[in-house]
């Protein structure tokens, strides 16, 4: 409130009900989990990073090359090296002959200095015929936490469920955000993204960004 910024509301974030999911999932993800147990895919945890660097590279490389968006938006991920990210976890995900179809990046959360959970920040594979990894990944992983007493943040859904900031909120931020989620959401890669993330039984949590300016298209040129 003391700094002449304004706020407006950016879309949400996507948190796991842990209990529920691991319960009752969706029909998408038990058939994704029946495909992955019938390829024999197995997902390990990776501590020596160092030593796999050009894997994860060489993975990375082919994934963006067959993604809607080729480059990384860092201001959302952490890059795929980044010496800053000393607390993230890794893991592999391999085929039953030991072959690696990708890799799982995950960052740390904190509530008050305590570890609460991570967020998916990057999941990226090469081409299989494997359907259904992203679901198989997000319910493996969810197990894995959930046995450690933490839970799993599937991060953010862009221009979805926006809603008035509490402080510092500008009228005109508002609406010209509103106009850009309505001619916007419908992109394919927007509303996959959204769908595949609601798939899983959760909760939204309204993301927020703070700007010296009122003029949205000044913003999203900042972050893109």
């Amino acid at each position: 409130k003391q700094y002449p910024l304004y706020s407006v509301c950016i879309g949400t974030n996507r948190r796991i009900n842990t209990k529920g999911f691991i319960q009752k999932p969706s029909s998408k993800v038990k058939g994704a989990l029946k495909k992955a147990k019938k390829a024999g895919v197995i997902w390990e945890e990776v501590f020596h990073i160092a030593q796999f660097q050009s894997s994860l590279t060489s993975i990375s490389d082919e994934y963006l090359t067959n993604a809607q968006y080729e480059h990384e938006m860092s201001f959302i991920n952490m890059p795929l090296q980044c010496g800053l990210a000393t607390h993230r976890r890794l893991f592999f995900i391999r085929d039953c002959s030991g072959r690696v179809l990708g890799f799982v990046y995950l960052n740390p959360i904190y509530t008050d200095g305590l570890l609460i959970g991570y967020l998916l920040d990057m999941l990226r594979f090469i081409k299989t015929k494997i359907w259904g990894l992203w679901f198989s990944t997000v319910y493996t992983l969810t197990q894995i936490l959930h046995r450690e007493g933490l839970d799993l943040y599937l991060g953010f859904c862009p221009l979805h469920d926006l809603q008035v900031p509490k402080n510092n909120h500008s009228r005109i931020l508002n609406i010209q955000m509103s106009m850009l989620s309505k001619n916007f959401q419908s992109i394919q890669y927007i509303k996959n993204l959204r769908e595949m993330k609601e798939e899983i039984e959760g909760y939204n949590s309204p993301r927020f960004m703070a700007s010296y300016t009122r003029n949205l298209p000044t913003c999203i040129a900042t972050f893109m």
